[in-house]
């Protein structure tokens, strides 16, 4: 790994150079040597002497001996091979002086070898192994976790996992097998590497190692990043082992400066994850976004958006403080809905058209919309527009669902148009009602929001529902303006068409007159309902009732931008307009606002 990385290696600190020694002179297949230093191994030693049968100087599960060849047993249930020392592929050496160490693993997974070394701190170290399954057929198969453990200034560090084998499957012929990395040192001075069988024993997981090396890597340029992904139980932003739940199975990446994800790591049952070998260089580091593994209701609080921006990773760096902390969040939900008056339903559909004679109920709703109980007080509030005069509290706060504490006031001086709801603790699904009312005093479209709040110190998972927004436009009463037009059009066998309008007019008996009544309602205010014109004849006029070509009323019409020309007939109650002898009238029914029109009628001069 290191040559390959473009480094170089060093001097191996593995006692006898990582191969449990050599035996001298032609040593006999088998041959024993003795156990291993205090310390180095939890297994109990075994040797021909110590077990005398079935095999002698075989271990059982939880022993080990240190031998120059596996020929002791004799049940083929293992192969017969020699160490690896010396062979430069999976080969055995064949080589008897040559010792490796027999391992039949306890029936609980445990560290079966283990040794303490003085490195040099920010220093890189290419660390291997080499692994005979000894099996000849099926059982259970090795796998071992590689751990380290770093002094730094007489204090021990954490275990932190650097490497794992998976299970390691017999072969035939049976082969040795490498397995390694590399690692950097960071503050440590002495590091304790550790070589843990995952796998219980009983039925396999039978093993022989050789040529263990842990070994200075120079001339590389490459650092190291961890963390631990956990679930901040105490709400301090920082990781509390006491306290705090480790989450596993959680994907970390790492990014460049281009966005492109360059590594991941998964954690492992305690959080923690780790990226060796990282070429120096600036990255982000962050959770995998929308990662399975992380429940929708946590909310990531350090850091926020579980990201890292502009880590460093310099030659030989070594950073372990990357963590991500989580918060079990909760989902408040501010609802508000809205009527004119008492008696319509309540909606959240803005209201187009209030009166500003009328005042305006809001319903305003606090409410626990997740899938977690609120044990701590939450609150919304509802800042009201400074033109709504005097509000109030129609309907005190009301609990629902089993909450607990609701309280609803409003401020006062300032705060007066504030009004705010609280509730001791919110169950799933439950809430606190309150009805207010307010009435604007002017004319205008007011939006309105009322925003739910968590507990203080608690994160909601889900802001989208955290606000309610309404709509109501206010609108002053109708506002419409009649005016009123004439002309003398002559004879009724030569109509002059062509005669110009104005307010006053002569004529001589027999001349035709028209009347033209226009109206128009002003925009940006109320409609006028069952809006009616009603124009009383001059006493001197008797009423054309065929002047428009069989029809006695012309009406031109403005509604919503169209323009529309209609006839009437005199007649009174078959259409919109009557002309008698007394008046013309115009029933137009609502004058919307900003919509206009015109009544013409004829009459003749007595």
């Amino acid at each position: 790994m290191c040559t390959a990385l473009g480094g170089t290696l060093t001097t191996n600190l593995f006692e006898n150079d990582g191969s449990f020694g050599t035996l001298t002179g032609t040593p006999a297949n088998p041959t024993w040597a003795g156990p291993l230093a205090s310390g180095l191994t939890t297994l109990k030693y075994i040797n021909k002497t110590i077990r005398t049968s079935p095999y002698a100087g075989s271990p059982e599960d939880g022993e080990y001996t240190i031998s120059n060849s596996t020929a002791f047993r004799t049940d083929n249930a293992w192969w017969n091979f020699t160490d690896h020392s010396g062979s430069t592929s999976g080969a055995s050496s064949n080589n008897l002086n040559g010792l490796m160490m027999v391992i039949n693993a306890s029936f609980t997974a445990d560290v079966f070898y283990q040794q303490t070394l003085n490195v040099t701190p920010n220093t890189n170290y290419e660390f291997g192994i080499w692994i005979m399954n000894m099996l000849r057929g099926s059982g259970i198969t090795p796998d071992i976790r590689i751990e380290v453990e770093r002094v730094v200034g007489g204090v021990t560090l954490p275990n932190q996992v650097v490497a794992q084998t998976g299970d390691i499957p017999p072969s035939n012929p049976p082969r040795w097998k490498p397995y390694g990395a590399l690692i950097n040192s960071g503050p440590a001075t002495q590091m304790t590497v550790k070589f843990r069988n995952n796998n219980p024993g009983g039925g396999g997981n039978d093993l022989a190692i050789d040529d263990l090396g842990f070994t200075q890597c120079t001339g590389l340029n490459i650092g190291f990043l961890s963390g631990t992904v956990y679930l901040d139980v105490n709400r301090n932003d920082a990781l509390t082992p006491i306290t705090d739940t480790t989450l596993s199975g959680v994907t970390v990446q790492l990014i460049n400066k281009d966005g492109v994800v360059t590594a991941s790591a998964v954690t492992d049952s305690t959080g923690g994850y780790s990226f060796i070998n990282v070429p120096a260089a600036t990255y982000t580091v962050r959770v995998q976004p929308n990662d399975p593994k992380i429940s929708p209701t946590y909310v990531a609080t350090s850091p926020a958006g579980a990201q890292y921006t502009g880590v460093v990773i310099a030659n030989g760096a070594f950073i372990t403080d990357k963590n991500f902390g989580y918060q079990q969040g909760v989902d408040v939900q501010a609802l508000k809905t809205q009527r004119i008056g008492t008696s319509d339903p309540f909606t959240s559909s803005a209201l187009t058209a209030v009166p500003r004679s009328r005042f305006v109920q809001y319903e305003l709703t606090l409410r626990n919309a997740g899938s977690i109980a609120i044990l701590a007080p939450s609150s919304l509030t509802d800042v009201l527009n400074s033109s709504f005069s005097s509000p109030s509290i129609v309907t005190a706060a009301s609990a629902a669902g089993g909450a607990t504490g609701c309280a609803a006031s409003f401020g006062t001086g300032s705060s007066s148009n504030t009004l705010t709801m609280t509730a001791a603790t919110l169950p799933v699904g439950a809430s606190c009602v309150v009805t207010i009312q307010v009435q604007a005093n002017i004319a205008g479209t007011f939006l309105n929001t009322a925003t739910a709040f968590p507990p203080t110190s608690i994160p909601d998972y889900n802001p989208s529902n955290d606000a309610a927004l309404v709509s109501a436009t206010v609108l002053n009463p109708p506002a419409v303006t009649l005016t009123k037009k004439t002309r003398n059009l002559g004879l009724p066998t030569a109509l002059n068409l062509a005669a110009t309008y104005g307010t006053t007019l002569t004529g001589a008996p027999g001349d035709v007159v028209e009347y033209c009544i226009g109206y128009s309602n002003a925009t940006g205010v109320l409609d006028a309902p069952n809006f009616t014109i009603t124009d009383p004849l001059p006493a001197n006029a008797v009423a054309w009732p065929t002047g428009y070509g069989g029809n006695g009323l012309q009406w031109d019409s403005n509604v919503g931008g169209t323009n529309t020309t209609r006839l009437l007939t005199s007649a009174s109650a078959d259409d919109a307009g009557d002309l008698s002898t007394a008046s013309a009238v115009l029933r137009v029914g609502i004058l919307r606002s900003g919509d206009s029109g015109s009544l013409c009628f004829r009459t003749t001069i007595q």
